[in-house]
Parts: C-alpha cells; structure tokens; sequence
C-alpha cells in the first residue's frame, strides 16, 4: 500500500541515496551536513513509501513566512505514473504559506519539462529575480536558478525578505 509519511532518521540512507539516483552532483549537498541539519530538526522529509521501499522523496525547510523545498524526486522505475503530482499536491495541501522551489534555467528537455511540471500544479515562475546560490562548502561556483512558488508569485518585498533567508535556511549563507 502507499502511503506519504515523514522520515525516520533510521531511513536517512535510503532517502539520501534517492538524491544521488535523481540529481547532477553539483547541485547534491554534503551528506554530513544534511543528516545533521535533519537531526535538529530544521530540515524535514516527507517520503512515498510502498512495500517498504521509498518511492519518492520532497525535503523541506520552514522560513518562518514560506516553505522552502529542497530536493523533490521520485525514484527510477517509479516516474511516469503520476506519483509526482499526488505527492506534491499532498504536500502543497499540508502547507499553510507559501511554498518556494528552485529550478534549473530551461535550457534543456529536461529543465522545460521541470518547469511545466511544476506550472501543471499550482506553481507560478518567478524569474524576474537575479536568484544564485554562492560557492559554499561542497559548491565550487555559483548555481543560478530561478524561483518557483505556490500559490502565487513572491513579491518584490517578499523576494528581499526570503532571498537572504533561503541563502541561510538552506546552504548555511549570510549575505
């Protein structure tokens, strides 16, 4: 049976190998940090679970104003059968704020895809804002995206607000 669930610290390696199977390593952040900032609390996970298997993954950070997602998969053999869309639209549906997402420049299939993906759910691009991640920790050089959100688009003010947070929230970052 499926069922969306929050993780336990003991499936810790099993949703941290689900990052590695679906993301570039550029963007994969350091195990250590990332099991840590979930030991305290500060970085949650819910998990599609199925015949004791995770399915699908989506890590998150409470900003206080807004959610913030993190990583967002669903595993291999699993894609393709709407288990992306269920999972999100449960998650969007538990969240009381606005929730915000980082995604690739569409410069490829696979980015284009992403972005109508997110669009087809509720979510609204934000690329009128300048949005990189500096060079930290495992991160050799800048990572620009663009912002993602739901269930509107984040205002200027907002934006001045959150971008800052994010950095700090997400990748330890004072700016």
């Amino acid at each position: 049976m499926m069922e969306f669930k929050d993780l336990d610290l003991k499936e810790f390696d099993d949703f941290y190998k689900v990052i590695l199977d679906n993301f570039p390593s550029k963007e994969i952040k350091e195990y250590n940090y990332m099991k840590d900032t979930f030991i305290m609390g500060a970085y949650k996970v819910l998990i599609l679970k199925e015949d004791n298997r995770i399915n699908g993954i989506l890590s998150y950070y409470d900003g206080g104003e807004f959610t913030f997602i993190d990583y967002f998969a669903i595993n291999g053999n699993q894609k393709g059968k709407g288990l992306g869309s269920k999972m999100l639209k449960y998650f969007l549906e538990m969240i009381d704020k606005q929730v915000i997402l980082e995604v690739e420049y569409p410069e490829d299939d696979q980015s284009k895809r992403r972005i109508v993906f997110y669009q087809k759910n509720g979510l609204v691009l934000n690329d009128q804002y300048n949005y990189y991640v500096p060079p930290v920790r495992n991160l050799k050089h800048p990572l620009y995206f663009h912002l993602m959100s739901y269930p509107k688009v984040i205002s200027e003010d907002n934006y001045k607000i959150f971008y800052p947070k994010i950095l700090n929230l997400v990748y330890g970052v004072d700016l």
